[in-house]
């Protein structure tokens, strides 16, 4: 891998820390629209329940079965259902304010600037490749200090396509002059990052902090392992 060139990095997740931000705004807009009062008494149930509602969301949108409309429509919509609240308004409201707030926090994840650092010094170019929303994640690039690292943005919205499809790799490969041979993928999504780029003829390294064991995928655990392989 000591041919590559470019680096295409996921954003959430991969380098941007989603769990920590989400969970910070989940329980700002809990206490703001006081929920506890609604009937929502326990804020971590409200966590856990919604995050199960907006991944079976992300999953749907990946497999291009929901809009981005009915996905923003719909997560806090279920999620408020679980609890009996039958409120379409409340639920955009507090999607609006989940959409408007969360880019705005600037947690990453553990050792995103010293690999960043470490591969800008050996002067590899670095891309990010993601299926998260434009007016979300390019604040979150230039708030949390990413942006003086990142080379191209390309995200599936702007493209048509998101990933896996083979339509975004090759979109981002041409976006940054790139060839797949000098390439490499790294995220944490084993079907949308990693078998998106290995179908697509990239290298890909699959980032997952949990250390699960999967088969023909090389593997991190931690960003800084990425010294390994670049």
């Amino acid at each position: 891998m000591n041919l590559k060139k470019h680096i295409f990095f996921d954003l959430d997740h991969t380098l941007w820390d989603f769990d920590t931000n989400s969970n910070n705004t989940l329980n700002e807009l809990y206490h703001h629209f006081e929920l506890h009062k609604k009937g929502v008494e326990d804020i971590e149930e409200f966590i856990s329940h919604y995050k199960i509602v907006n991944d079976r969301y992300w999953k749907y949108y990946r497999q291009n079965k929901v809009t981005k409309e009915q996905l923003r429509e719909g997560r806090f919509r279920d999620a408020l259902l679980l609890f009996g609240i039958e409120n379409s308004f409340l639920a955009k409201e507090i999607d609006e304010y989940y959409v408007t707030r969360n880019p705005y926090h600037k947690v990453l994840m553990p050792n995103a600037f010293e690999i960043l650092d470490y591969l800008k010094e050996k002067k590899y170019q670095i891309h990010i490749i993601s299926n998260g929303f434009k007016e979300i994640q390019n604040i979150k690039i230039k708030n949390s200090g990413l942006g003086e690292y990142i080379s191209e943005v390309v995200l599936s919205e702007a493209v048509g396509y998101q990933k896996p499809h083979a339509k975004i790799f090759e979109h981002a490969l041409s976006k940054a002059h790139a060839q797949k041979e000098n390439s490499i993928m790294i995220g944490d999504n084993l079907e949308a990052d990693i078998h998106g780029a290995l179908q697509y003829g990239m290298d890909a390294i699959y980032y997952d902090p949990e250390n699960k064991s999967v088969e023909n995928v090389i593997t991190i655990s931690s960003l800084l392992e990425l010294k390994k392989y670049l």
